[in-house]
């Protein structure tokens, strides 16, 4: 399927986009008068773009999902409902699992690479009872992966919602002709019989989570996403204070923060517009900037650094390279080139280009370097793109779940486009460039402080490296660094006690 999201951009426009959603956002209600269009994810994804094959596919996978978490459990027993109030409850997607840092112990574990460090200062500072949801939005390939994770205090959401559909899960109200003379017939049918059902389970299980656990707070990451979106809706009409945790990146082109302020929810009770978290918390200054300009009130956001990324201030104490170099069998006599791919997010012809412009410059610079391509979680994990045109050993491939921090850290320089990888490596002080083969306006959270060394073919890529060779590259980075770290990643080490004491407050 397409990029919805470029689509968006580059044929409607932001403006275009928001007075669309202004129409149909009411087009379908709940009968608690729930608007079950969460505009930047649900719509944004099915709007058509006439290649119906696409649509129906889409639609029949999105369909599959629904049903497996309806009706199917998985193959193994997990944990009941729990009975009785809690302090908080955690929202803990599975796709945010990773080996991560201890910052107690200082040791590696395999944990929520958000929630963990979090959870434990609370826990050890108040010895106050957090409820953890686990959600799974797909059959993992290893069901051992959930089973690792689920403990007596993390109860997967599945498990609150009941198989059959009730009257009231039933009684929704759809205007016909204005879904489908926006979006098309397959987008209606997918929203009509798919989305909207299943937003109104998800709303439903949300409201029964806290009517039994009464918790003070409910903290989440990307608020943005539809599952997660429903959990705000839910904690709004409960009386419940929601606080979410900036994900990924916020940046001028991410529509999941986009919203126009007439569009936003302003008074209790208000569910047709955009319902936003309580508070957001987020890394820098130039994220609540941002979030302030698009119709988040001043006081509903608050910076307080990225709590993942505190343990980097350890990062010479916790790395060793010959171990990491030994770990990922890598040549011990050259010096190494990280690229951070994003395959799924871009198109095949980008993709391509991409290839075609690193390898090309590899083929010169083998002999110096290797190139570790690093495989984001949510891209094809056989690569078999990259696979079809590497024939000469100059790269190695590195699987999705691996550490990127480890690969960061024995790398000289750092290729990627809008990742968070390039925030990391910033943050570790390894020099970026971005690769645009294709026009985009995502690198803006980079070129705006200054890092416009762009790849476009080859030969970009062979002088980026002698500059690095020559010092030149490094002298430039490190002023644009300081600037970067000053408005972006904001009371680094301590970003972790600020989210804690932030949650403190509502206990």
């Amino acid at each position: 399927m397409k990029s919805i999201r470029v689509m968006l951009m580059s044929k409607i426009g932001l403006n275009e986009f928001e007075r669309i959603i202004g129409e149909i956002k009411d087009a379908a209600v709940f009968d608690e008068n729930i608007s079950l269009i969460n505009p930047h994810r649900t719509v944004v994804y099915w709007i058509i773009n006439n290649d119906s094959r696409d649509i129906k596919f889409s639609k029949f996978i999105a369909q599959s999902l629904y049903n497996y978490r309806k009706y199917k459990n998985l193959s193994f027993k997990y944990n009941a409902p729990r009975e009785g109030t809690v302090n908080g409850i955690f929202l803990a997607m599975l796709s945010d699992f990773k080996y991560i840092y201890d910052l107690e112990k200082m040791e590696i574990t395999y944990e929520h690479e958000f929630n963990y460090n979090i959870k434990n200062i609370l826990q050890k500072q108040h010895n106050i009872d957090i409820l953890e949801i686990l959600y799974y939005s797909f059959l993992p390939k290893r069901p051992k992966t959930i089973l690792k994770v689920a403990n007596s205090r993390r109860i997967p959401f599945e498990t609150y919602i009941t198989r059959k559909l009730t009257k009231s899960e039933n009684n929704f109200y759809c205007n016909d002709t204005m879904i489908k003379n926006h979006l098309g017939l397959e987008a209606y049918n997918y929203l009509k019989y798919v989305g909207f059902r299943e937003s109104i389970r998800w709303y439903l299980a949300w409201k029964k989570i806290f009517k039994i656990h009464k918790p003070n707070f409910f903290f989440l990451i990307s608020e943005y996403g539809p599952f997660e979106y429903m959990g705000v809706v839910a904690s709004k009409n409960e009386n419940i204070p929601s606080i979410a945790l900036q994900h990924g990146v916020i940046c001028p082109t991410h529509s999941g923060y986009y919203h126009h302020p007439k569009n936003v929810a302003k008074k209790d009770g208000d569910n047709i517009n955009y319902v936003l978290p309580d508070l957001t918390l987020v890394q820098g200054k130039y994220e609540k900037k941002l979030l302030l300009k698009w119709g988040y009130p001043k006081k509903a956001v608050l910076v307080t650094g990225q709590p993942r990324y505190d343990f980097l201030l350890h990062a010479d104490e916790i790395f060793n390279k010959k171990q990491i170099i030994k770990k990922y069998n890598l040549p011990k006599n050259k010096k190494f080139l990280l690229w951070a791919t994003q395959t799924h997010g871009l198109s095949k012809e980008e993709n391509l280009r991409n290839i075609k412009a690193i390898f090309g410059a590899m083929n010169e610079l083998k002999d110096r370097y290797h190139l570790i391509i690093k495989l984001h979680p949510l891209e094809d994990q056989n690569a078999p793109l990259y696979k079809r045109f590497l024939n000469k050993p100059f790269a190695t491939i590195i699987r999705g779940r691996e550490n990127t921090y480890e690969l960061i850290h024995i790398s000289d320089m750092v290729i990627t486009k809008h990742s968070t990888v390039g925030i990391e490596s910033i943050v570790m002080n390894k020099p970026i460039v971005l690769i645009e083969t294709v026009k985009s306006a995502r690198l803006n959270l980079y070129t705006d402080y200054g890092f416009r060394n762009i790849v476009q073919d080859k030969y970009d890529l062979i002088e980026y490296v002698k500059l690095l060779e020559s010092g030149e590259l490094l002298d430039a980075f490190e002023k644009r660094r300081r600037i970067f770290l000053r408005d972006r990643i904001c009371c680094l080490g301590r970003a972790t006690e600020n989210v804690a004491k932030v949650l403190e407050k509502f206990l």
